[in-house]
């Protein structure tokens, strides 16, 4: 099957960018020419995802988090 869609090339770049860099997750979002404000909210709500599996996990974890308005936005996403 094949899926010619914007997210399906945001897949692709995600794993591409695992495979050269090792990542253990990578996430990808799409921002067709969207305005400032839309990349915030679009970043702050995908961070907001990765967090939540996170932090829903019941085992013990270190988390490291930078700071700025990104993270700001991806906290106010969270819930």
């Amino acid at each position: 099957m094949r899926v010619d869609h914007r997210i399906a090339d945001c897949l692709s770049l995600a794993k591409q960018l695992s495979d050269r860099y090792d990542f253990t997750m990578c996430e990808v979002v799409p921002i067709d020419g969207d305005a400032a404000e839309q990349v915030d909210r679009k970043l702050a709500v995908a961070g907001a995802q990765v967090m939540e599996c996170y932090l829903l996990d019941e085992k013990p974890l270190i988390v490291s988090i930078g700071s700025g308005r990104t993270l700001k936005a991806c906290v106010a996403q969270v819930g």
